[in-house]
């Protein structure tokens, strides 16, 4: 392959030329412009391939054509070591893409990406869109420039949308754009400076917290306020919502879609092996798992940093019962407990080939992200009705509690799944047994500090007074102060199991039902295995 430069036949009527690059390799050739270059012929240098001194603006003209001869450089090597192709050869030079536009390159190259990433993304690029005047789903990566990303920014500042935003949209335009880089799609390396960005106000923001005393007149708010069928529909969302926002505090702060990935399976031991054993048909054997059937093995949704859950810690169980039987009302398409579940009184759940003790509901958040959002953003409407802000609250209300106790960032990073972006990370080791105690204990102090087991106890009484249905025999019944304190004492005890010994009994066949699910986890139980 040969390349190199060449004048364009016509002369301009000011006597310039266009300047083109000639790519030639055996019968193939193509002749590029060179954007924005018009030179006249006796200004060039055949032996540099620059323009003279003479030339006006000849420094400005050769730091352009400088960079073309390092293109064209690389571009040869590439093609001599059968890298490119001639047609990926002639991209390069121009600096153009080889799909349509960037949906289409989404749709043929992100398989592999997620649904939240997919949705984020192109959620970014519609903006993108929308205020550059550009037809929907017509984007290509030339489109993606310093004009129209400021005009972005302009228009979503006139708008009044905080900077966090449009920092957000850059970024997911920023990284699809580099990806299709990498990919050989386009060839126009761009670089999105920092310039680029909307200065964001990390020290005046007003961060909405709420104190328990706020939840428990939140719950005192709810009643049906008619004989409509609708008003009782309400009340029990609203029961629904405040319940949840308590099990996301539970789980340390999780957003929805770490409630709605709740599993059993991500109990600390073999649970497939325990069904498989509990479901042969021998007898009088043994089974001996590694493990501790006290946590949860449970990856936070957003970072994917594992979080050791105390799942059976009061009163995270019994929300958890309650709230299944809640969502198997007002979401019996989502519910994983069904309505035919609740009304058979033996309940047999385990016969499902995918019992699971934990799990609320049916679908993947990762992949049916707007089944979840609709979930999640109908709720936030009732909380937002009974006076309190948006789940959200609810792990900025953990972290403040944290705060007040004092508890070492890197130990409260930890427990909220956050990752560790200080050279810290390197040296400690949160595996190690003193620092695992101190991680629990660090829980339950917050708990305790928020008087989660009052609160809990005033909600199902609230629950059963409201909707004339007697559930008081989920009362933990004892105050925060003293659950915590005995959990405590007990921490060294619990911390230490590592393994359960299972033995067959015929009892089994009826362990799992609802009734036998409630003692369970109301009160901190285990599922039937003593450590």
């Amino acid at each position: 392959m040969t390349i190199n430069f060449r004048f364009h036949n016509h002369i301009r009527k000011d006597g310039t030329r266009k300047l083109l690059v000639r790519i030639r390799s055996h019968n193939q050739e193509a002749n590029i412009p060179v954007e924005g270059i018009f030179i006249e012929e006796k200004y060039w240098s055949k032996a540099s391939q620059l323009v003279t001194a003479r030339c006006p603006q000849h420094e400005i003209i050769n730091a352009k054509l400088l960079d073309y001869h390092q293109k064209m450089k690389t571009v040869q090597t590439l093609y001599n070591t059968k890298e490119i192709d001639f047609e990926q050869a002639k991209l390069m030079i121009s600096a153009k893409s080889s799909v349509d536009s960037v949906v289409t390159y989404i749709a043929t190259h992100c398989q592999d990406k997620s649904a939240q990433w997919l949705r984020n993304t192109k959620c970014a690029l519609n903006r993108l869109e929308f205020h550059n005047g550009i037809e929907k789903d017509g984007l290509t990566f030339e489109d993606i420039n310093r004009p129209n990303l400021l005009k972005l920014r302009q228009r979503m500042k006139e708008e009044g949308r905080v900077a966090e935003t449009y920092n957000s949209y850059l970024a997911h335009i920023k990284a699809v754009y580099n990806q299709a880089y990498q990919d050989k799609v386009t060839f126009r390396k761009f670089e999105f400076t920092r310039d680029l960005r909307l200065k964001e106000d990390k020290h005046s923001k007003h961060l909405i917290t709420h104190t328990s005393k706020e939840i428990y007149d939140a719950i005192d708010r709810i009643q049906i306020e008619s004989n409509h069928r609708s008003a009782k529909e309400k009340a029990i969302r609203s029961f629904e919502a405040v319940g949840f926002w308590m099990l996301k505090f539970c789980m340390r702060g999780g957003y929805g879609k770490d409630v709605t990935s709740l599993t059993g399976k991500n109990i600390d031991f073999d649970t497939a092996a325990y069904r498989k054993f509990q479901q042969s048909s021998a007898e009088g054997n043994v089974l001996t798992l590694q493990g501790n059937t006290h946590f949860l093995k449970h990856k936070r949704h957003k970072t994917g940093n594992m979080m050791y859950i105390w799942y059976n810690l009061p009163p995270m169980g019994g929300l958890i019962h309650m709230l299944r039987l809640l969502v198997a009302n007002t979401h019996p398409k989502h519910s994983y407990i069904t309505m035919s579940d609740l009304q058979d009184p033996s309940g047999k759940l385990l016969e499902k080939m995918e019992e699971d003790l934990l799990k609320i509901f049916t679908h993947n958040p990762r992949k049916e992200i707007n089944k979840d959002d609709a979930i999640w953003n109908n709720l936030n409407k009732h909380l937002k009705k009974i006076g309190l802000s948006s789940f959200e609250s609810a792990r900025k209300t953990y972290a403040t509690t944290a705060r007040k106790l004092n508890i070492p960032d890197g130990i409260k990073k930890r427990l909220m799944g956050q990752t560790d972006t200080s050279i810290q990370r390197h040296y400690d080791n949160y595996n190690d047994p003193e620092l695992v105690y101190m991680m629990q204990k660090a829980h339950l102090q917050i708990m305790n500090r928020f008087n989660m087991v009052e609160l809990f106890d005033f909600w199902v009484q609230r629950l059963s007074i409201v909707m004339g249905k007697d559930f008081t025999d989920m009362l933990v019944r004892a105050p925060s102060n003293l659950v915590y304190t005995q959990y405590a004492q007990k921490l060294p005890e619990i911390i230490g199991v590592n393994q359960v010994e299972i033995s067959k009994d015929k009892a089994f066949e009826a362990s799992f039902n609802l009734p036998f699910q409630r003692d369970l986890l109301k009160n901190g139980g285990m599922i039937r295995l003593k450590p």
